[in-house]
Formats: structure tokens, sequence, C-alpha cells
């Protein structure tokens, strides 16, 4: 086994930028979905 410095491989980093989105988005829905509410 090679001993590299924690670094992330460029296909888990894409997972982790592509997860990140995903949960932007469902906050950024939530928060609109809310803001909706309070304003009817």
């Amino acid at each position: 086994m090679d001993e590299k410095p924690v670094s992330f491989p460029a296909p888990a980093l894409s997972e982790v930028v592509k997860i990140l989105g995903v949960a932007m988005v469902f906050v950024l829905a939530q928060l609109a979905e809310r803001l909706a509410g309070n304003e009817a």
C-alpha cells in the first residue's frame, strides 16, 4: 500500500460536488416553499 497524503481523487470530488449541488437545490426549494407559505 502506498501512503499518500489525504487528498480526494477527481471522481470522489465530483461526487461530493454533485451531492452538495443536490443538497443546495433541496434547501433552496425548502426555503422558497416556506417563504411562499408565509406570503400566503
